[in-house]
């Protein structure tokens, strides 16, 4: 596969099991993303905490931390308060509505998603990051 010349931006992706992992990182490169893969919350917080993202792609269930506490501290952290989150999770019961009020993901996906759409969903939220920072916005780092 060719390198892309510039990307579209940088996405941070987090999710546990390793076959949607790399399908997902596959499919945001293959659209000239950047991509940065996480298998767990701590390592997503501290790949956030270290790095500059446009946006994140965050899965609900993951070990050592749940997502939504994930999202809850990305929230809280003034560097990544306002990364937009994509959150996709194969559960949509009323504990994820009522947690997703509270943490606020920008966009939510229910699993299996469609690429394409995972996709599109992707790429307005990094054109909203990158609009902000263009309108004086800070960028998370």
């Amino acid at each position: 596969m060719a390198e892309h010349q510039t990307s579209r931006g940088k996405v941070l992706v987090v999710e546990d099991e390793v076959v949607p992992r790399r399908l997902l990182v596959l499919s945001l490169e293959r659209v000239g993303f950047e991509v940065v893969a996480c298998e767990d919350g701590p390592s997503a917080l501290e790949a956030a905490n270290t790095q500059s993202f446009d946006a994140a792609v965050l899965d609900i269930r993951l070990p050592k931390m749940h997502g939504w506490d994930v999202l809850a501290r990305l929230r809280e952290d003034p560097r990544t308060s306002d990364l937009p989150v994509l959150v996709v999770t194969a559960y949509e019961g009323a504990e994820s509505q009522r947690l997703s009020t509270v943490t606020k993901p920008d966009a939510f996906l229910a699993k299996p998603y469609d690429v394409d759409r995972l996709r599109r969903e992707v790429i307005a939220l990094v054109e909203k990051s990158q609009a902000r920072r263009g309108a004086g916005g800070d960028q998370p780092s």
